[in-house]
């Protein structure tokens, strides 16, 4: 009888072992809420992520003044009026997170604490 609890016991433990690696391996990805913040070049009609727009500038004051120049406005409002998101930003991966299977188990068993690039508020984390 022992050996064969010991044996289901090794068995299990495996399994969970397995199913976690190859969880690592199978990567989801979240799209922007419809609610995120995005900003907009009424002349081009594309939509940037506030990370991608501040990463084309190299100081604080060129960010004010760049984003100055743009409408802040949810990415549901972008669609509305079809405007497309920058292809640079696109490429980047700025409207998009990507975490694995593991460790979206993690978070549903508390294991790992969410991290999402987007606030409840449509603000953006980074």
């Amino acid at each position: 009888m022992k050996k064969s609890l010991t044996f289901w016991i090794k068995t299990i433990g495996l399994g969970v072992v397995i199913i976690i690696v190859i969880g690592f391996g199978i990567p989801i990805t979240h799209v922007a809420p419809k609610h995120a913040q995005v900003y907009v070049d009424d002349l081009s009609k594309q939509y940037y992520a506030p990370p991608c727009l501040s990463a084309l500038t190299e100081d604080a004051t060129t960010t004010k003044e760049l984003l100055s120049e743009y409408r802040l406005i949810t990415r549901a409002d972008a669609f509305e009026l079809k405007y497309s998101p920058n292809e640079d930003c696109v490429n980047a991966g700025a409207f998009t997170q990507d975490e694995s299977l593991t460790m979206i188990l993690f978070r549903v068993i508390r294991i790992y604490p969410e991290q999402s690039r987007w606030n409840a508020d449509g603000t953006w984390n980074w």
